[in-house]
């Protein structure tokens, strides 16, 4: 999965000083795209390639670009990597009461690292920045008050919707119970519709007899049923139990763990009320959920923690996790915050119909979020499709200025099926990472009259 990694420094710098930064880092370890196309100019001029020459000729493209100035490189083992002058704004964030509040936010550098997860790690990035802050104290005029640079620190993107929430259910306490590995187990196994199905009529009724469950059909026992309790007992799912059957007055006289307390109770000479040997009784299997199972059951704990497990494996932190959220009656299964915007997960074991659609809409609504993701084991409604993707259509404006057909935005995203559950999350998570590239190397100029941006999602496969 490509990815990118951001570091940032404090440290303000003027966009000519930005320049000069970019063209002395630029060198046969890391070659910038737009200190190249310097370089190469001076030399069809026949002009020496100093900074200062280089500074003379970005000057008007630095006053056209005002505070803000960005650089790609190429390192020599292949990494692609983005410097970045952040102009001063305004930044939303949460206060320590958890309330949201905007403030002003300094002009700064940062540094990007683009990645495939697979193969590579942020190790580069470090190392570039330390490459950066060599340049700066080469060319910057350090104030004579500041001994050293400040130190470059991770930029981790936060929603400020989520933060909120966040911090209200840390002070509320937390209403998602982390999942044993044995949970985990199981939730998989409730994946498989017939099981599942099984459990749900057997919890409503509570407690039923195999032999009953299992009536001849064709001369023989349903084989299939039999065949999927016995594997149901064996990971756990199911409860197994034995009851003593009078065959006078057909009721149960007795229920036991197992069959050899039966015949235990035999040797010692406990009768029927009816007076007979239990060993000359009608044994019943019993069966019925077992509270793990009926745990996972109640409000499709199971699928919660399948789609939390997924989303762990995209390498996804439990921090940018709130589940079983609650607040004023409103309930939603998942806050996600994916790089810095805010994701609802509405998880619908069954399908996914017209009035569901009209709840999740308020709560999209009222939690400002970015993007709603419906994971359903059956399917989405096309009612339900045309209401939601109406309210998700405001959300298009956030995007729209990609002028890449490459870099879609979905507000709203529909995985049916539980085989599409693991490809869907993560084309959403994909997505997400893109569209943050993207923005990264959006900024670069042309480059004699070539689009970069295109040049820089074609090398990087995107």
């Amino acid at each position: 999965m490509k990815k990118i990694a951001r570091m940032k420094l404090d440290r303000s710098i003027s966009v000519a000083d930005f320049l000069k930064v970019a063209f002395v880092v630029n060198g046969p370890r890391y070659r910038g795209v737009w200190s190249e196309g310097v370089s190469a100019s001076l030399a069809a001029a026949g002009l020496e390639k100093t900074v200062a020459n280089a500074a003379k000729c970005a000057l008007a493209g630095a006053a056209a670009r005002g505070e803000e100035a960005h650089e790609i490189f190429f390192s020599d083992e292949g990494h692609v990597l983005v410097l970045e002058l952040v102009a001063p704004g305004r930044e939303i964030t949460i206060d320590e009461d958890g309330r949201i509040v905007r403030r002003p936010r300094k002009p700064r550098l940062e540094a990007a690292l683009i990645y495939d997860s697979e193969h590579d790690t942020e190790a580069p990035l470090p190392e570039f920045c330390n490459t950066v802050s060599e340049a700066i104290e080469e060319v910057v005029e350090r104030p004579k008050t500041r001994k050293r640079l400040p130190t470059w620190s991770s930029v981790v993107p936060q929603s400020p919707q989520f933060a909120q929430r966040k911090f209200a259910q840390r002070v509320g306490g937390a209403h998602f119970e982390p999942p044993s590995s044995h949970e985990r187990s199981l939730a998989r196994e409730l994946e498989d519709v017939q099981s599942r199905s099984f459990l749900r009529d057997l919890k409503k009724v509570g407690i039923a007899r195999v032999d009953e469950l299992t009536k001849p059909a064709e001369g023989g026992e349903d084989a299939a049923l039999q065949e999927r309790i016995g594997h149901l007992k064996k990971v756990g799912l199911v409860d197994e139990e034995f009851a003593v059957v009078c065959r006078s007055k057909n009721s149960p006289v007795i229920r036991v763990s197992s069959q050899e307390e039966i015949q235990l109770m035999d040797q010692r000479g406990v009768r029927c009320q009816c007076g007979r040997p239990l060993s000359e009784e009608v044994v019943a299997e019993l069966i019925s959920v077992s509270e793990p199972g009926q745990k996972l059951l109640d409000h499709s704990r199971w699928m919660t923690i399948r789609v939390v497990e997924e989303l762990l494996a995209l390498g996804l932190s439990s921090r940018e996790l709130l589940v079983s959220y609650s607040e004023r009656g409103d309930e939603m299964d998942i806050f996600l915050n994916l790089l810095g915007s805010l994701v609802l997960l509405e998880l619908k074991d069954g399908a996914f119909e017209l009035g569901h659609s009209y709840s999740f809409s308020t709560k999209f609504m009222k939690y400002h979020a970015v993007q709603g993701v419906i994971v359903t084991s059956e399917y989405v409604s096309s009612d339900a499709r045309e209401t939601l993707d109406e309210i998700g259509g405001g959300r298009r404006f956030l995007f729209a200025r990609a002028r890449e057909p490459r870099i879609e935005f979905r507000p709203m995203l529909y995985i049916e099926g539980l085989d599409s559950l693991g490809p869907g999350l993560e084309a959403m998570v994909q997505g997400a990472w893109t569209r943050m590239i993207y923005y990264a190397v959006r900024g670069l100029e042309s480059v004699g009259g070539l689009r970069m941006e295109r040049i820089l999602l074609e090398r990087l496969g995107l």
